[in-house]
């Protein structure tokens, strides 16, 4: 993904943070992200594009980060607790 892309991701998710996805507009992601709204706009058709490639990202992050746990050599009880971190606590505290 391309920094742009990525900027743009981060800031709608402070955006969507903010306001909640239904209030949050184009306009108030694009001036979060410091580009123009055709800049937006050529990068992601609308919010839900936007919501869909957060996910996305945040869901490959996750896999990466459970693949390397993966290899680690530890407890059972280690492993559960990396697990639900990953899988639930920090999905809700990004969500919070």
């Amino acid at each position: 993904m391309l920094a742009k892309q990525t900027n743009i991701l981060n800031a709608a998710v402070l955006v969507f943070s903010r306001y909640g996805y239904k209030r949050a507009t184009m306009n108030d992601i694009a001036s979060e992200a410091g580009v123009a709204r055709q800049t937006l706009y050529n990068a992601f058709s609308n919010k839900e594009t936007i919501l869909r490639a957060i996910i996305r990202q945040m869901t490959d992050e996750t896999i990466i980060e459970l693949e390397a746990l993966g290899n680690r050599n530890g407890s059972l009880s280690e492993a559960l607790d990396l697990l639900f971190e990953h899988i639930a606590r920090k999905p809700y505290q990004a969500l919070k």
